[in-house]
């Protein structure tokens, strides 16, 4: 080590400052950390062992990783038993396609999934979904040591992306299962970032919906998921409610439908020449299919009354209805609801797509009063869609008056043939058409003996042979 030169007289001013301190002592301390510092600079036995280590460590996990190579697909250490796996294909096309939420609601189990390993089975390439969070079905299924479902990858009918396959890929899948067949797939839906933000809770409030039936409180359930800061009636809702009708649903729609007919009237529905909001009116017809579906008789007295307050042409959707919510009602209901519609065939300004619909209604619920309403509609002049309405709605006598009603629209129709004048040759189309329909309607009923006497009476004493041609169906 090169000795640094220093000057004689500023190390003597430095020793002066310590009496204790002479020039030998400070020599031999300077030698001691000369050799200490030449000793730190030379690598030790100890250190020079440790890399040695170090580098045959590296070596070798190099030389197992050229015999292993992981980045390469390969079997899987413990392939599935062949006994528990379930290769799953999907259906042949079907030229209809499912309605919203239809999958949901026919499928057996719905779970979460990611793709596995690939391995080969029955000399085709499948891969393990290892399934996750079930939606629907029975948890059990996805648990360990039960069953295996892989889906192929190089086979027509297989609904993974072609290769390269990504392992750990999410998809949701939809499962059926029969005694016959066993396990199939239904479909198969990649899980992206739009699907879980845009499809993936309409599903989820579907299922809960549909699995409210189920709970330990099923009203309250039905109350706490259809309030509308839970969603109110959105198409998952009707979805599940409308393929799977519950009676105990009924109570929290009726509190809706209440609330919707004060809203109507507080509005002052309709707007003179102007048309509901789209809102309302979506949610009016929701309300409505539904209760129908429960033939929810306590339905039909507000439903009745909002229809009356939407503009003409927009009420047929109301009326259509009434026959089966008006199946249980009592006598106070059904006169309720007969009187309204009476009002609206009677109204001027009724629009010719609401009239076809609130008579067969009226035919549904009537009483002897309003079959001879009918009937005078039916031979109403001029001829108009309404005479085919009227004549059209006593076919469904039968619904509201049983075997009676039956009778009293072939007596009616019989009544229409024998007050006609047919005229030799119809000035319009309407004339002949309202006797097609009228003999159309004859055919199909078992006319008695009497009846079929009138008819050959009426026609034999028609000069107009138009006229009896038309009725030779019926006489021969």
């Amino acid at each position: 080590m090169t000795e640094h030169h220093r000057d004689d007289a500023f190390v003597r001013a430095l020793l002066a400052q310590d009496g204790g301190l002479d020039e030998e002592r400070y020599a031999d301390y300077r030698r001691q950390l000369d050799r200490k510092l030449e000793a730190a600079g030379r690598p030790s036995l100890l250190r020079r062992r440790a890399g040695w280590v170090a580098a045959g460590v590296a070596a070798a996990s190099v030389l197992i990783l050229l015999a292993w190579r992981p980045w390469r697909t390969r079997e899987p250490d413990d392939p599935p038993q062949p006994e528990r796996l379930v290769v799953l294909r999907l259906p042949p096309p079907s030229t209809q396609p499912w309605m919203p939420y239809e999958l949901e609601l026919t499928a057996d189990l719905i779970a979460t999934t990611t793709l596995g390993e690939p391995f080969r089975h029955d000399g085709e390439k499948v891969v393990p979904l290892r399934l996750g969070r079930v939606l629907k079905g029975d948890a059990s299924v996805a648990s360990l040591g039960t069953k295996t479902f892989c889906c192929p990858s190089d086979a027509p009918g297989t609904p993974l992306a072609p290769e390269p396959l990504r392992k750990d890929t999410r998809a949701l899948v939809y499962l059926k299962d029969s005694p016959e067949a066993g396990w199939s797939l239904l479909e198969y839906r990649p899980i992206t970032e739009s699907f879980e933000a845009r499809e993936l809770p309409g599903i989820e409030r579907c299922l809960a919906v549909a699995a409210a039936c189920e709970s330990s409180d099923p009203p309250r359930e039905y109350r706490r998921l259809l309030a509308p800061e839970a969603g109110g009636l959105d198409l998952a809702v009707c979805s599940a409610l409308g393929c799977r009708p519950d009676p105990r649903s009924a109570e929290v729609l009726l509190e809706q439908l209440e609330r919707l007919r004060e809203r109507i009237v507080r509005e002052e529905h309709p707007v003179p020449g102007g048309r509901v909001s789209e809102e309302l009116s979506t949610k009016f017809t929701r309300l409505t299919d539904l209760l129908t579906k429960l033939h929810e008789p306590r339905a039909a007295r507000p439903v009745v009354e909002c229809a009356r307050r939407f503009p003409h042409g927009q009420r047929a959707v109301a009326y259509r209805c009434l026959p089966e919510l008006c199946q249980s009602a009592d006598e106070a209901t059904r006169a309720a609801v007969r009187a309204t519609l009476i009002e609206e065939l009677e109204d001027p300004e009724i629009n010719s797509a609401d009239h076809g619909p609130a008579a067969l209604a009226l035919a549904a619920v009537a009483d002897r009063r309003a079959v001879e309403f009918l009937v005078r509609r039916q031979g109403k002049r001029p001829i108009t869609d309404a005479n085919f309405h009227a004549t059209r709605a006593l076919a469904q006598l039968p619904v509201s008056l049983g075997p009676a009603g039956r009778e009293l629209a072939k007596e009616a129709w019989l009544a229409l043939l024998r007050s006609y004048r047919p005229p030799p040759h119809p000035a319009a189309g309407d004339e002949r058409r309202l006797v097609r329909e009228v003999v159309r309607l004859l055919r199909e009923q078992s006319l008695s003996t009497a009846q079929k006497k009138v008819l050959q009476e009426i026609a034999g004493g028609s000069a107009c042979e138009w006229f009896r041609r038309e009725l030779q169906s019926l006489v021969r």
